[in-house]
């Protein structure tokens, strides 16, 4: 399986832009750095409106739609998306750094 990385610094909130989904498109989100904010998963099917995707964090525990914590989290079969960004959804202090990883399927 290929993979492809998106990494971004968030020092306030608002979304970054939306990267292209594919077919069989899986993703994981990592966050890293020391903050105190929330960061969101979002996806779209028509490439405007945005919707919090759930994740399921890797260290185990319910699906969330959002994380506050370093750590990584996954969302499986990403590809019914056109796009997915990060949305920095609040932030009080630091430095959130933010990976998207996609695994992509067959290719």
């Amino acid at each position: 399986m290929q993979t492809r990385a998106e990494t971004y610094a968030l020092g306030a909130t608002g979304a970054q832009s939306g990267v292209n989904c594919y077919p069989g498109d899986s993703v994981a989100l990592q966050l890293s750095g020391t903050f105190v904010g929330t960061v969101a998963l979002e996806g779209t099917v028509d490439g405007t409106n945005y919707t919090a995707i759930g994740l399921t964090p890797a260290a185990g525990g319910a699906v969330v739609t959002s994380l506050t914590a370093a750590g990584i989290a996954t969302a499986t079969n990403v590809a019914a998306f056109r796009a997915v960004r990060v949305n920095c959804t609040a932030f009080t202090s630091g430095s959130i750094v933010t990976t998207l990883a996609f695994g992509i399927a067959g290719r």
